[in-house]
Order: C-alpha cells, then structure tokens, then sequence
C-alpha cells in the first residue's frame, strides 16, 4: 500500500491536523496573476449563477448534476484526461454545482416560495408541506431566484471561510460542503419564519393524525412527515446501509476510485422527480437514497486500501469491513437525523448532508488514531482553491 497511515493522539490536531490549507485571502498573486481575493470574487459570482439555478430547476435535480460531473470526473480520471478531470471536479464540487450552492440555494428558494409564492411550490399528491418539495422547478420568479442566487453565495462564502479558519480542506473538505447545507437549511427557517427544530403538534395536524408520534424519534408514517417513507424501518436502512458499504468499497477498490459510487448515488436521485419516484402519500414505494451510505464507504474503503502500509488482514477485506460498517453508520445518521430535524418540520432541512458532516468527521478521527488510513479521497482531486 502507498503511503503511511496517520496516527496521533495530539489533542490539538486531533480534529484539524491536515495540511493544504485553503486560500489566504492575504496572499499575494500567485504565478497565475489571480490574487486571492480576485480568486473569492469570481467565486461568489459563480456561486449566485449555481443558487439561481439551483432554485429554477429544483434543489433535488440540481443535486443529480453534481453526480452526473462526478461521473464524468471519475471517467476523465480512468482514462487519464486529468486536466478534464479536475475541471470536472471542480464543476460538482465548486461554485456551480456544489451542493453547498446549488442544492442549499434550491431548498431556500423552495421555502421561500412556499411561503410567498405558493402557487409555485403546490403539487397534486404532494402530502407534505410545500416548503419540503424539492423535486420541482420554481420557474423564473426573479425574487425567488434571487434567493436561490444570494444563498448559493452565502453557501460558497461559507465554505471557503470554512476552509480558511480550520485549514482543513484536505481532508474534512466534504464536511465543509455538507455542514454548510445544513447550515444553510437552518437559516432559511429563520430567515423565513419557519420553526427551526419543527412543532410535532402541527405537523401531526397537517397529516391528519391526533398521535404526532410517541417522541421525536418515534412514529408511524402516517404520524409525521418522514424523509422517505419507503427507506423508514430501521431494520431496512441499516440493510440498504450495509449493502451498498459492501458494494461501494468493491468498486472503490477495482476503480480505485472514491467518486463513481458517489456519482451514480447523486445521479440516481433524478428518478425521484418524475411519477414513480418521491410520493409522501405512498408507503413502500421510492428511488432509494443513498449517496450518504456511498460516500463515506467509499471514502473509508480507498483509505484503508490505497493509504496503508499494512493491515490486520488480507487489504481487500480490510477495506470492505470499513466500507460496510460506514455504510451502516451513514445510514444510521441519515434515519437519526431525519427523525429529529426533518420529519416535524415545515421546510427541507437535509439528512443525508447531516449524516456526510458526521462519517467524515468521524473517519478523520479514526485516521488520526491509526486505525485507518488518511481519508484523503478530496485532497487527491487537483482542486482549484474553490
């Protein structure tokens, strides 16, 4: 295996102990005549095209995009067209497609609309609040975009800001992009009046329900609104979380790549906005969601297979037990987090970003305690400082 696995138990550099920090804004031009702060500019500019975008198309089918320029990055990348492959990368991950931009000034514009606009957000066999529908196009209301635009800013600005102050970029660089999406999610509330946590009484009212669940984290379906009904027994999402752990790390090791299950993860999603895809009224029928099992088990598998000297067993098994036990936890986060933060509440607050901030975190720290190797599947993408 190449290179070394990490392992300290530095408390100071325990969470934050990676190298490549993001741009300084301070900095002089660099070779390319672009200053740093030149650099944060176009960067914000790109990022009011992404959240517009985001908010005409729909925060869900703004999100496939991401996946389908990570596919196309991993292709560039197997066929070894790697400046195409950078550009790709920076495409899913940056100031157009990032989800941190598109996905986050989406789901405000979303709840804008909702709440001013709601002839825009209504949908027939929609169950749910209208703020929560995603999955369709808010059209070309230029208040509403302008919403989406200066939210796929914040999230841009967020992010890099992010990066600069840990100066982790490396290796937390998906915690960054998700956290913000939460983040972003919880501002929209209260920019928008919504409730920021949800208020189980009222949303037990709008589904017709007297119950409004035994607690926050138990339920019926019928008694709240849960992320995806279909994909709601625990017993069936840590399956589908261990399934596709097992399957992502396979890939991850024969691709050596972490992006291709991720990719057809976040492109997958575009199923759900068409007839037979995401329906809140229907119980056991869906487009799986997955990108938030996928991408921590793939992350995990190409840390233990690619970035380690040696392992307790055969590599191969090593890195497809991590890569099923983070599908598990990503599964696991994403039911949690949905229970607590989604299924009362009025507006798309995401679970599966909540669930992507926790595994990479929680990978970060088992690198640094040695038992795996060093996560670095985005510091590995030649990223331009977006």
């Amino acid at each position: 295996m190449p290179l070394e696995a990490i392992g300290t138990l530095d408390p100071p550099t325990l969470l934050l102990p990676f190298q490549a920090p993001p741009i300084d804004p301070f900095a002089p031009p660099s070779e390319s005549g672009y200053s740093a702060v030149l650099i944060v500019v176009i960067a914000v500019i790109a990022a009011l095209g992404g959240g517009a975008f985001g908010a005409s198309i729909g925060a869900l089918p703004a999100f496939a995009f991401c996946g389908f320029m990570t596919i196309a990055g991993a292709v560039a990348t197997a066929i070894g067209l790697e400046g195409a492959s950078a550009s790709l990368y920076v495409a899913a991950f940056g100031p157009l497609f990032g989800p941190h931009v598109a996905f986050a000034g989406g789901a405000a514009a979303h709840a804008y609309a909702a709440k001013y606009h709601p002839e825009l957000q209504e949908q027939d066999g929609w169950g749910y609040h209208p703020a929560k529908n995603i999955l369709i196009p808010t059209g070309t209301n230029p208040k509403i975009l302008a919403v989406g635009a200066l939210f796929g800013a914040g999230g841009q600005l967020l992010k890099m800001g992010t990066d600069f102050v840990t100066g982790t970029q490396a290796n937390l660089g998906f915690a960054h992009i998700a956290w913000v999406v939460v983040f972003s999610a919880f501002v929209h509330r209260a920019v928008f009046g919504y409730s920021l946590v949800g208020d189980r009484q009222k949303v037990a009212r709008r589904v017709g329900s007297t119950v409004g669940g035994t607690s926050w984290l138990s339920f019926d379906i019928d008694e709240a609104e849960p992320h995806l009904p279909w994909q709601f027994n625990w017993g069936e999402v840590l399956f589908i979380g261990g399934l596709l752990g097992l399957i992502s790390g396979y890939v991850t090791v024969i691709t050596q790549s972490p992006w291709v299950m991720f990719g057809i993860s976040a492109a997958t999603l575009l199923f759900l906005c068409n007839d037979y895809g995401l329906r809140p009224n229907t119980d056991r029928s869906g487009t799986p969601v997955t990108h938030h099992i996928t991408l921590p088990a793939s992350v995990a598998a190409h840390a233990v297979f690619f970035h380690m000297q040696s392992t307790p067993v055969n590599p191969l098994v090593y890195a497809t037990f991590w890569a099923l036990v983070f599908g598990v936890v990503g599964a696991f986060f994403r039911e949690l987090t949905e229970r607590l933060f989604y299924a009362w509440g009025d507006t798309h607050l995401d679970p599966p970003a909540f669930s992507i901030t926790i595994t990479v975190i929680l990978l970060v720290l088992l690198s640094n305690l040695g038992i795996i190797g060093a996560p670095n599947a985005y510091q590995s993408i030649p990223f331009h400082p977006f």
